[in-house]
């Protein structure tokens, strides 16, 4: 994935899981398969579309969490991809 497909706002590798099943762990020791089913959740809510950057700063925080959350596991599909066994 090149610089410019990375999506922006989203969590790091150090960022803790806001919620679910692994609240508190840090996102690089979640395992891949439960973040590409988190990210199917998350698109079946709608949380995959981006929105503007003024509608983004008036969401409540829990919205905002969503959103950067699927915006980590979309700009770390290459690493996810190879822990799963797809690359």
């Amino acid at each position: 994935m090149t610089k410019q497909d990375k999506r922006s706002p989203a969590f790091e590798d150090t960022d803790k899981m806001p919620f679910g099943k692994y609240k508190g762990e840090p996102l690089a020791d979640i395992p891949a398969s439960y973040l590409q089913w988190m990210r199917e959740a998350l698109v079946e809510s709608g949380f995959h579309i981006n929105p503007k950057p003024e509608i983004f700063a008036k969401e409540p925080q829990w919205k905002k969490e969503k959103y950067m959350l699927y915006n980590y596991i979309w700009n770390s599909q290459d690493a996810l991809q190879i822990e799963l066994g797809e690359k």
